[in-house]
């Protein structure tokens, strides 16, 4: 039996229906998004100035309000000068203040103390009784610092009438605080200004303050009941938001009335009030609602005319292969992500299934590059991260000069800037045995300073490790490195590097940095960080360097200020130290002690001394925090004090008179001891004319009795023998 061949039967469809259903979608597509942003532009323009026309109503509302109280306040203010003179009785003012503002229905004069000095009412006659304390309020305490005070609204249980308490300061001539006029004021106005308002035909208007109680709205009920509306949105907005300053917001939420509703509200500033202003939604939106239906029909009318057209266009121009080329087009101009449909006629499928498989290597190709691109990119980026972190941590460290504070911010440095979970920087001590932590950035290491943590070098952990060769180590997985030392303070290491700190090729200690993460350290990590570490050991070297000087120069200084004092020490014992100004003329006194003319310490300015009538000032002579002497002035009675002018010269001339007394002991010493030398020098020259050991020995008792003026002079000459006997 002879078989015959088989063909694949061609299953797709025609190419016709193909165009005419993808036509008929990217019209439809089309108009959906060109009617969907027509609506959403609609309502976002419709939003905009429903905002804007109830932003306008409620900020005259607002406005309207605000300027009633900043009225009152002017009122009260102006009035207060009226209580300044503390000798005119205040009560015909204070009726006249009563009688100025028909919105006050009580006034009242409180002293500094916040009592009530005087009190009128409207309702009521108010015996002394009736007046009240309000010593250490809130109200005297803002009438004291913030120059007025505005209490919370309430409402009088028997008038039903909305009031609130506002006082400013009473001050005196001279502008002294003296007290405060207060005055209960009738906020009903508000209600009469709320009822005005016309909000569309179902929109309302009404005020809430800083708790979100409802002070006025149409329903006078509801103020009555002290309503809260801190559960509406727009009011928690206001109550939660900060103080004066912020601005109001609409927003669309459940309203007063439990509707959808869009509310503004705006706040008053002084005092901390809103007037919120809604909408029922359906009302809002009436006009886009409409518009929203027109436009779903036209958009089916146009899509049922789109798919007749189509349906004709596509019988008519059956151009696949006009499609895929500009498919292709795209392709080649760089449109990767493009993809040709394979439905349609075979051979249609077979030729973009060949551009598909080419555009998809490209694409892997493309994003294997940029992926490798990008990687070194941040690598690059990190790396300049890590190095500009490094070079701030080493100008930071190279300015501080306090070894122990360069170590701390050192360290606090590194682990902020290079994100580390521990930081630790370890000094070896002065055998070289133990590397001791010294700065620590974690809580951790902190425990580890207290108890004077220490690694022996060269035994112990990585820092061990790398003080005794001097080479970094680093431990990409702790658990795994036999090294590593495991340490209970720092239970969340999980890699570790140590640097050593060197300086001129010495180690003194090891950096140590410690991370959460596996194999958080590189090669380029260690490079940045040993580049760090230099700098830091240079930074540790200099500051150490520097506190040797320190001490050095100290040192020398106290030497120096101990030589002076046993100079003069010297200079006083030899010699009259003490003489005294008179009208005679400057005459020696006695060299005894005296507590004048006892040296000060160096602590001591001038010092005063009264004795009766008689006044005395004495300015030490000091040099190098050393005092030798004493200036003593004596002042009559009769004589003015002395003024800081005197002090200062008398204290400049102490100064000068020290310098100028080293100065004259200095040459005094040099002239005494060139003296010494010339004499030594020419006994000794006529000493050696001769040879001969008798004129030799003559010479020398002739020369020292001439020169030292001595009567007698004795040179002696004697064996070893007679040494041992005398004893000499």
């Amino acid at each position: 039996m002879q078989g015959k061949s088989s063909k694949p039967q061609n299953t797709a469809r025609p190419l016709a229906t193909t165009l005419t259903r993808a036509f008929v979608t990217l019209s439809l597509l089309s108009l959906l998004l060109v009617g969907g942003g027509l609506t959403v532009r609609n309502y976002q323009a419709r939003q905009q100035a429903l905002a804007s026309q109830q932003r306008v109503i409620a900020l005259d509302a607002a406005h309207e309000v605000s300027g009633f109280i900043e009225a009152t306040f002017s009122v009260l203010r102006t009035s207060s000068r009226s209580f300044a003179n503390p000798d005119v009785d205040p009560r015909p003012a204070l009726e006249n203040v009563l009688g100025v503002e028909s919105a006050f229905r009580e006034v009242a004069l409180l002293d500094a103390a916040g009592q009530e000095l005087v009190k009128l009412s409207r309702l009521s006659v108010i015996t002394p009784d009736d007046l009240e304390n309000h010593a250490n309020s809130e109200l005297i305490t803002q009438v004291g610092l913030f120059q007025r005070h505005i209490g919370s609204v309430h409402i009088d249980e028997i008038t039903s009438e909305l009031l609130v308490t506002m006082a400013v300061p009473v001050k005196g001539v001279l502008g002294e605080f003296r007290g405060a006029l207060v005055a209960e004021v009738n906020l009903k106005f508000m209600w009469d200004l709320v009822g005005s308002l016309r909000v569309g035909r179902e929109g309302l208007a009404y005020v809430v303050d800083e708790r979100g109680d409802l002070i006025a709205a149409r329903d006078i009920s509801r103020v009555l009941r002290g309503e809260n509306l801190s559960h509406l949105d727009q009011v928690a907005e206001f109550v939660n938001s900060p103080g004066q300053g912020a601005e109001g917001s609409t927003g669309t939420s459940t309203g007063i009335n439990g509707n959808l509703a869009v509310a503004t509200y705006e706040r008053l500033g002084t005092p901390d009030w809103a007037v919120v202003v809604e909408l029922p939604v359906v009302e809002a939106y009436q006009t886009l609602f409409l518009e929203l239906g027109l436009s779903v029909g036209a958009i089916l009318l146009i899509a049922g005319i789109a798919a007749l057209g189509g349906r004709y266009l596509s019988r008519r121009l059956a151009a696949p292969l006009l499609a895929l080329t500009e498919m292709a087009i795209h392709i080649a101009e760089g449109e990767l992500d493009l993809e040709a449909p394979t439905a349609g006629a075979a051979e249609v499928g077979r030729l973009a299934g060949a551009f598909n498989s080419m555009t998809a290597q490209l694409r892997e190709l493309i994003q294997s590059l940029e992926q490798r691109v990008a990687e070194r990119t941040r690598d690059a980026e990190n790396r300049s991260i890590q190095l500009e972190a490094a070079a701030q941590i080493a100008r930071d460290a190279a300015a501080i000069r306090d070894v122990s504070q360069l170590l701390n911010e050192t360290v606090q440095l590194i682990s902020d800037r290079f994100g580390f979970y521990h930081a630790g920087i370890f000094l070896l001590d002065e055998t070289g045995e133990y590397a001791m932590l010294r700065a620590a950035s974690s809580e951790g290491g902190q425990r580890m300073l207290a108890r004077g943590h220490r690694l022996r070098v060269g035994r112990i952990g990585i820092v061990g490790y790398a003080a005794g060769i001097g080479e970094p180590r680093i431990a990409l997985h702790v658990g795994a490195d036999a090294v590593y030392f495991d340490n209970p303070d720092l239970p969340l290491t999980l890699s570790e590097m140590a640097l050593p700190l060197k300086v001129r090729g010495e180690v003194i200690g090891v950096l140590d940095v410690q991370s959460t993460k596996v194999e958080a350290f590189t090669e380029a990590d260690l490079a940045v960080l040993q580049i760090l570490a230099d700098q830091v050991a240079l930074a540790i070297e200099n500051a150490r360097l520097l506190e040797e000087s320190r001490r050095t120069l100290q040192e020398l200084e106290a030497f120096h200020g101990q030589r002076v004092r046993e100079d003069w020490q010297e200079e006083r014992a030899r010699r009259l130290s003490a003489y005294r100004y008179t009208q005679a003329g400057v005459v020696p006194v006695s060299s005894s002690s005296t507590p004048e003319t006892e040296p000060l310490p160096f602590h001591g300015r001038p010092l005063f001394q009264q004795d009766g009538d008689n006044r005395r000032l004495i300015a030490p002579i000091r040099l190098r925090k050393e005092a030798f002497g004493s200036i003593v002035l004596n002042q009559d009675p009769e004589q003015e004090p002395w003024s800081p002018e005197e002090l200062a010269i008398v204290e400049e001339v102490s100064n000068q008179v020290a310098l100028a007394l080293e100065n004259a002991r200095l040459l005094e010493t040099t002239q005494r001891r060139a003296t010494q030398e010339r004499l030594i020098g020419e006994i000794t020259a006529n000493i050696r004319e001769s040879l001969d050991l008798d004129v030799v020995l003559q010479t020398a008792v002739r020369e020292m009795g001439e020169a030292l003026d001595i009567a007698e002079v004795q040179v002696r000459m004697w064996t070893s023998e007679a040494s041992d006997e005398t004893g000499e």
